[in-house]
């Protein structure tokens, strides 16, 4: 091959796959020297691998006939993209950045196409992946980034990724653990560690691993084991360790890569920890798509099979990255075309978004102890409601927040911009590459602060109680935790609405984010919808009511409740009570009439609430104090019976038990667990405990 009209670049290419085949032809030299490669087509060889006692001629010694080269396949398209690279340097010797970068805008469109014409679903992912892959080309970028793609199972996601297997600078591994970073291994000579230790060959690399739900089960220990230590290599300053083994070992410095990688869903316990420990790692939930019958069909009955198309697509992406390792202002570094950035075009209007962003993701990634106590939740103006009620129901307070300094997020966000710019052959960023960036914020923040966020945004920035539990579908209690949270998380502020102690709670937007509210963030999220997955991803300790519970008919926003359903599943009082019951007995009984008259749950909350306050003094206790002609299996009242976590069939379960509506409307489940908790004494256990547990705060009231 001419070397003499490449430049600098393409010559060291071609050196270094030279290099390459020497090493690879004396490491082969060495092995057959010291028997560890046998020619098995030898007479003096048996089947094990031995001498055998022939008198024949001895074999001939390597260079008199050397066996054939085995190259792998990974290695022949390393090759072929190398030699394509070098092919089109000499093609377009004198090529500038500007022709440069309309023709890679060309290149990616044609992609972008035909990905929208077989596999629509796809294009967000591809965008995000390739946006990953190019902050690795970024001259001044030495921050890893690590992003994380949530989607449903069989949703395609492991394919985007591994279309990126055969680049050349892609190391792509199916199962790893973090301790592979810096390896330990007993059976490994100190010396030897070097060369299998993960870290130093991801160097200056992309990492793909198409699937990471392994990394996020296991027992609790071992998961923050590994993501302590995920945490630490994302700072780019490598990694050591120590063991008893080897004692200190690891690899200090500059070790910059960027890491792709797919999962279901991240456990609520695993994003907690997260949280805790510096939040470093970027997350997509890829929206969900619903496919019709006729959708089936035609997929079926398709011309291209399934895999001719991913192979159109994949012929489509060489050519594009191909043509982008030839960027002209390029400097080539370690195989890796490293491109700078043009910071004085950026426009600052547009820096100010990324900084808007990171600083609603520190909010929402943040961590704050929420809990009850027998005061007024921390509310702004509540000293003449203190001094107006003597008794006051337990209400929730938070501890201080931990939330994060958003430098760290604003840097890893204007990156990704930086490297969606570059992947589209700009080295600024307009409003273009903001898009992705949000839609990354709303599904890194935690999915279920996303959703109130979603409902405080479509509300106008301010929410009620009843909003809340109308809309996702959860308990009093838990509404008013949530509220407690966004207020210590100082993303909301909170006040009472009315002046009697059942009033609701409202919450409104804290004026630090007022640009949500706004039209521009309407049009840049372009409808996107975070998707909460956790109902697929497989655990240990399944949520048994996750799995009867119904999809919404669009999770993400205002649920309005089918009051058909709703008025069916109110069961009220028998009308037809026994007449021959005394006046006392009456006098105890709390009239619930209103509620079948009108059936409209979101009204009737406060008028149930005040009919037991108003009654405190009864003797009223329990449900069966209410006379009635039939069975209690099938008189559970649903308002007074209202927590929505328990159905009329777990009251049921229990023929004849009679179970206290306090207390069942005090009960809670921790988050992604069967784990549940009373909201009054804060007693732990399973549901069928809890139901039926004797609540110690309960009897102090009585």
């Amino acid at each position: 091959m001419n070397i003499d009209n490449l430049d600098d670049v393409g010559r060291e290419l071609v050196e270094k796959l030279r290099e390459l085949k020497e090493k690879r032809d004396q490491d082969i030299q060495i092995k057959y020297d010291t028997g560890e490669i046998i020619d098995y087509s030898s007479k003096n060889i048996n089947s094990n691998g031995k001498k055998t006692k022939s008198k024949q001629k001895q074999q001939q010694p390597f260079s008199s006939n050397p066996p054939p080269i085995i190259i792998s396949e990974q290695e022949k398209e390393t090759n072929i993209i190398l030699n394509e690279i070098i092919k089109l340097r000499q093609e377009n010797p004198d090529l500038s950045f500007d022709p440069w970068s309309n023709t890679l805008n060309e290149k990616r469109q044609k992609l972008n196409d035909k990905v929208n014409e077989y596999f629509p679903e796809i294009l967000l992912e591809l965008d995000f992946v390739l946006s990953i892959k190019t902050i690795l080309n970024i001259e001044d970028i030495t921050l890893p980034f690590m992003g994380i793609v949530f989607s449903v199972p069989s949703s395609l996601k492991t394919q985007v990724i591994e279309l990126l297997r055969k680049w050349f600078y892609s190391y792509f591994t199916d199962k790893f653990t973090a301790k592979s970073f810096v390896s330990h291994s007993a059976t490994v000579a100190k010396d030897k560690l070097k060369e299998i230790g993960l870290l130093p060959r991801i160097k200056n690399k992309i990492l793909l691993t198409p699937e990471l739900s392994p990394l996020f089960t296991g027992k609790e220990e071992d998961i923050k084991e590994q993501f302590g230590i995920i945490t630490r290599l994302l700072d780019g300053n490598g990694l050591e360790t120590e063991s008893g083994v080897h004692g200190q070992r690891g690899y200090y410095g500059n070790y910059m890569f960027t890491w792709i990688g797919a999962a279901v869903d991240i456990p609520h316990s695993v994003y907690k920890f997260l949280s805790t420990i510096g939040f470093k790692i970027y997350f997509l939930r890829l929206p969900r798509t619903k496919l019709t019958t006729n959708d089936l069909v035609e997929q079926l009955l398709a011309e291209k099979p399934f895999n001719e198309k991913m192979k159109e697509i994949e012929k489509l992406l060489l050519d594009y990255l191909n043509w982008f390792e030839i960027c002209p202002i390029s400097t080539g570094l370690q195989n890796v075309a490293k491109i700078e950035w043009d910071k004085i075009k950026d426009n600052k209007n547009i820096i100010k978004i990324i900084a808007e962003l990171s600083q609603l993701l520190a909010h929402l990634r943040g961590n704050v102890y929420v809990s009850k106590t027998d005061d007024f939740m921390p509310i702004e103006n509540n000293e003449q409601q203190q001094q107006q009620y003597h008794y006051q129901p337990k209400e929730f307070i938070h501890g201080l927040p931990t939330i994060e300094n958003p430098s760290h997020a604003a840097q890893q966000l204007y990156n990704l911009a930086r490297g969606h710019a570059l992947s589209y052959g700009r080295n600024y960023i307009t409003i273009e590459d903001i898009s992705l960036v949000l839609k990354v914020v709303l599904s890194t923040g935690s999915i279920e602060r996303v959703l109130i966020l979603d409902l405080l945004i479509a509300n106008k920035g301010t929410l009620t109680t009843s909003q809340i539990t109308n809309a996702m579908r959860i308990s009093n209690n838990s509404a008013k935790r949530t509220m407690t949270e966004f207020k210590g998380l100082k993303l909301v502020t909170i006040e009472r609405v009315g002046d009697n102690s059942n009033s609701e709670y409202k919450i409104t937007l804290n004026p630090t984010f007022k640009w949500f509210l706004t039209e521009e963030f309407k049009y840049l999220r372009e409808g996107f919808k975070p998707s909460d997955n956790e109902k697929y991803f497989k655990t240990k300790i399944k949520n048994k009511k996750e799995d009867k519970e119904e999809d919404c008919c669009n999770q993400n926003l205002s649920c309005v409740n089918n009051e058909e359903k709703l008025s069916n599943s109110i069961l009220s009082m028998n009308n037809d009570q026994s007449q021959d019951k005394s006046e006392g007995d009456k006098d105890h009984i709390i009239d619930y009439s209103h509620i079948a008259e009108n059936g409209d749950s979101r009204n009737n909350t406060a008028n149930v609430d005040n009919d037991i306050q108003n009654k405190s003094n009864s003797s009223i206790k329990y449900l069966s104090d209410i006379p009635t002609l039939f069975p209690i299996s099938h008189q559970y009242n649903k308002k007074l019976f209202n927590n929505p976590l328990i159905s009329v069939s777990d009251l049921s379960i229990c023929e004849g038990y009679n179970y206290d509506p306090e207390i069942i409307n005090n009960i809670d489940r921790f988050e992604g667990t069967d784990s549940w908790f009373c909201n009054n004494c804060n007693t732990k256990g399973d549901k069928w405990f809890l139901m039926r547990h004797p609540c110690k705060m309960k009897d102090l009231k009585k």
